[in-house]
């Protein structure tokens, strides 16, 4: 069963979020705050964890650094909800590591997606179907995958 943590100081969205996993099938950890969050990203070792950026005391953007730079919880697909409409904090989620970036208001499709995409895509990995080299890399404002628009050699 996929695991997923939510990590989000606003109690109703964080209760909306947790409601919805249980009735998809996920098993569900939920934090409050930012350090509750991480501590929990290392005991659980949950398989996705959705943030919120905008908390007290360690923000989600401090949550990502800690979440990326540790060797436990590296490779751990990250998918921040947030009310941060501005391009500016997008690129520095993707930059610092995050899987995917989903504004508020989002519907329940929308989350269901993309969580069912990373987890496939985790999936597929594990499985050996996806190779490193196959990855996309972060190529400035777009995600390219390595080949793609380079000249014929």
């Amino acid at each position: 069963m996929t695991k997923v943590l939510v990590i989000d100081d606003d109690s109703m969205v964080r209760e909306t979020v947790v409601r919805l996993l249980i009735l998809e099938g996920y098993q569900v950890i939920e934090s409050a705050y930012g350090q509750a969050g991480y501590a929990d990203a290392i005991s659980e070792k949950p398989n996705i964890i959705l943030l919120d950026l905008n908390m007290p005391i360690m923000d989600g953007f401090e949550v990502l650094h800690k979440l990326k730079g540790n060797p436990e919880t590296e490779r751990i697909p990250v998918i921040v909800l947030t009310a941060r409409i501005d391009a500016e904090s997008e690129r520095r989620c993707m930059a610092a590591g995050a899987t995917d970036y989903i504004k508020k208001p989002w519907g329940p499709a929308e989350l269901q997606e993309r969580i069912a995409i990373i987890v496939g895509a985790k999936e597929l990995e594990r499985e050996g179907y996806v190779t490193q080299k196959a990855k996309p890399h972060i190529f400035g404002d777009m995600v390219k995958p390595p080949g793609l628009f380079e000249p014929p050699a």
